[in-house]
């Protein structure tokens, strides 16, 4: 009887793995994209690692105009205004966010705001052309937003956090390493081999 009574407990009569009705799949395709996307993860890590090194104030602004300007780039990638320089733009940002990270110099707070800003329309275009019918570009750009927005907000903070000195030695290797990856799969582009990105 009491083999019966475990059997019957885990034999189960029903299981949904998706919530009934409700449309989350693609805000969570829209947080998912830039994330497992490497050029995309690497880039805003880089920009977070960036503005992190150059304080809080400018971490916080960097962040929030990042993920308005990636929102605003995934609008023109939708539409198919952000062309093939979209792609370029973004994986050069890795090459000079990468070098940026690993000179570590106090930049002032315009150019990094530049900097996010051209960043997320690049990242938000590249983003922007996978929303294609049935995805919904407002669950999948909201999603993509917040994306942006935490994965900067995070990589600054870590690095706000960063105390031992050779804790920022390791996040400058980082930033080369992240600008070595972003030279590599650029060449392989201009070659005209798809990077796997």
């Amino acid at each position: 009887m009491g083999w019966l009574s475990l059997l019957l407990a885990l034999l189960p009569l029903h299981a949904d793995a998706h919530l009934g009705g409700v449309k989350t799949d693609d805000f969570w395709l829209g947080v998912l994209h830039p994330l497992t996307t490497l050029e995309n993860a690497l880039a805003m890590l880089a920009l977070g690692l960036l503005a992190g090194q150059n304080g809080e104030k400018a971490g916080l602004r960097v962040a929030g105009v990042f993920a308005l300007a990636m929102t605003a780039g995934a609008v023109l990638g939708m539409l198919g205004l952000a062309g093939a320089g979209a792609t370029w733009a973004s994986l050069l940002s890795l090459i000079v966010l990468g070098g940026l990270v690993a000179l570590a110099l106090p930049l002032r707070p315009s150019l990094l705001i530049g900097l996010a800003v051209l960043c997320g329309l690049a990242h938000g275009a590249t983003n922007g052309v996978e929303i294609v019918p049935p995805v919904k570009p407002v669950l999948f750009i909201s999603g993509l937003t917040i994306a942006g927005f935490m994965a900067t907000f995070y990589a600054m903070f870590v690095m706000l956090h960063v105390k031992p000195w050779w804790l920022r030695i390791g996040v400058r290797v980082a930033g080369s390493w992240i600008a070595a990856i972003g030279l590599l799969v650029t060449a392989l582009n201009s070659l005209g081999r798809p990077s796997g990105l």
